[in-house]
């Protein structure tokens, strides 16, 4: 049985989460995205299980899949049958630049060419994903099945501004010790604001980062509401924006 889940959100920060929580003593964590949750992988229980198999006694165990926040009620009352006692965490970063994000990562894959899509084109992929920034949704659907002291919600804004403090938190959150990300050597300090697997910086147009900012005002508005946190720069001053 795992213990913890780390349930995305897409395009911010898995990967980086993986790479440095794996370095603590006290935690397992699978070494990639394992989907069994979903419904769309094809492993059994018993193989699923098997990714862990490494695992010592005493180390918390578990895993990190983005698609995990947008699970239907179903998926995620599936979870709770299976431990109500899992720890979970949810990384959100601005939409926007979440989704632009996403698009830029499959401009450098080749599955599009951003210098030549169409602001229809644009928008149509923004939509495809749209789910993955529904944040207070999806933080609702989780809360239905499992209580607001298990679900750790952290912004990707603090993860760059302060890694150590967000691992810690995370660490303390999932049962692990305190102390070791604070102990690293500077030099895992200085490589502790790399970001893995970033996308090629194409700027965004402004007609596009416009129509977002319509987009998202509303929900980056309640969510500030929610969550305590002023995030109008979110809306007025995205990163992406940067980019034009």
């Amino acid at each position: 049985m795992i213990d913890f889940l780390g349930l995305g959100a897409m395009k911010a920060g898995s990967n980086w989460q993986r790479r440095w929580l794996a370095t603590h003593p006290d935690i397992f964590v699978a070494p990639g995205e394992m989907h069994y949750w979903t419904g769309r992988s094809r492993l059994s229980r018993e193989q699923y299980h098997a990714a862990f198999a490494e695992a010592r006694e005493e180390q918390v165990v578990g895993e990190i899949t983005p698609k995990y926040a947008v699970m239907d009620d179903a998926g995620v009352a599936a979870l709770r049958d299976y431990n109500p006692d899992l720890r979970l965490f949810y990384c959100l970063r601005n939409p926007i630049d979440r989704a632009w994000a996403h698009i830029r990562m499959g401009h450098m894959h080749e599955r599009l060419d951003l210098t030549r899509a169409s602001y229809d084109r644009i928008l149509k992929l923004f939509a495809r994903w749209v789910r993955h920034g529904e944040y207070r949704e999806n933080i609702a659907r989780w809360r239905r099945h499992f209580s607001a002291e298990q679900l750790h919600v952290f912004l990707f804004d603090d993860m760059m501004a302060d890694p150590v403090a967000t691992l810690e938190a995370i660490a303390r959150h999932i049962g692990a010790a305190p102390g070791h990300f604070e102990a690293l050597p500077k030099t895992d300090h200085r490589k502790l604001t790399d970001r893995v697997f970033a996308a090629d910086e194409i700027a965004i147009s402004d007609s596009v980062l416009d129509h977002l900012r319509k987009e998202y005002a509303e929900p980056i508005r309640v969510l500030c509401a929610d969550l305590g946190r002023d995030l109008c720069h979110w809306v007025e001053k995205p990163d992406c924006a940067r980019l034009i």
